[in-house]
């Protein structure tokens, strides 16, 4: 049964699409201000300088999300919880969604990682 309480996919949703809706904003800001008065060049150092900074929270937000696929079983398999978050049942609706959406954000997460020296989101197991 499901609480309501920040849990594992709240910070899932939470670290994985803040970095985008912020890259969203700062390129409508820039957009704005550059029809206004800006040179053109301001607004690749704002792309540039949004890039750095998700270079280095890639690593928290591949963490998030490679710990969304691990279920731990209980009881010789009656019971599976995520291991990250117990709280979260593998076999509930909420879970398959947060699944999915980790999915997703792991083909996202690793077209980004992929230039980075031992890229790749998840480390091989």
């Amino acid at each position: 049964m499901h609480h309501a309480t920040f849990d594992h996919l709240d910070a899932l949703l939470l670290e994985s699409l803040l970095p985008l809706l912020l890259l969203g904003a700062a390129k409508a800001c820039v957009w704005t201000h550059g029809r206004l008065r800006a040179p053109d060049g301001q607004q690749h150092q704002v792309l540039s300088n949004w890039l750095s900074l998700l270079f280095l929270v890639l690593p928290v937000i591949s963490r998030r999300i490679c710990s969304s696929f691990s279920c731990n079983d209980y009881d010789d398999g009656a019971f599976t919880y995520l291991a990250a978050d117990a709280g979260i049942d593998c076999s509930s609706a909420r879970y398959d969604g947060m699944f999915a959406f980790a999915a997703v954000m792991l083909m996202i997460c690793e077209w980004f990682g992929s230039g980075i020296e031992g890229g790749g989101c998840c480390p091989a197991s």
